[in-house]
């Protein structure tokens, strides 16, 4: 089967998703090595595990927790970034963003980063995670999105839905 480039671009990329924004030293990232459990997306929001909370990380909320806990206000753990180290286990796959079970995440806690706009975002907007996949939403502060909770990030860089924004935690 051959496989080629189906598209050529005569200036750079602006980012990809997870990808660091900037260079200006402020990333945390979670302490421990955490794990996937199930499939990952790159530049997405992840919880840690009902399963194992210790070593494993999903991009949904968890499940059912105690009465006492409002899922929809439980935040996530962090934003996974790119690492170019994670290898592209399908050669069918257009790309490296989702990764498979098992695989090592790097969960930032803090920092500037690529994300793919869900919808036309501007500067100043809060960055929503959904609760079903950790996917983005943006929307202005305090508001209330179905299925999703705000998160400690916004936007820094305006994009049109489908382009590629920085998002910081700063």
């Amino acid at each position: 089967m051959n496989i080629a480039q189906k598209q050529v671009f005569s200036s750079t990329a602006r980012g990809v998703p997870g990808q660091k924004a900037s260079l200006n030293g402020g990333f945390n990232y979670h302490p421990n090595t955490l794990i996937s459990e199930g499939l990952v997306q790159v530049g997405n929001f992840v919880w840690l595990s009902n399963n194992d909370p210790e070593t494993l990380a999903v991009n949904h909320a968890p499940g059912r927790p105690p009465d006492y806990i409002d899922l929809t206000k439980v935040k996530p753990l962090g934003f996974v970034e790119r690492n170019i180290a994670y290898p592209d286990y399908d050669p069918l796959s257009p790309g490296t963003l989702t990764l498979p079970e098992g695989s090592p995440l790097a969960v930032a806690t803090r920092g500037d980063f690529w994300a793919v706009a869900p919808s036309d975002s501007v500067v100043g907007m809060k960055v929503f995670a959904v609760l079903a996949n950790g996917s983005l939403l943006t929307s202005g502060s305090g508001n209330d999105l179905d299925g999703a909770v705000e998160t400690d990030w916004v936007v820094v860089t305006a994009g049109q839905a489908g382009e590629t924004i920085i998002i910081s935690s700063h």
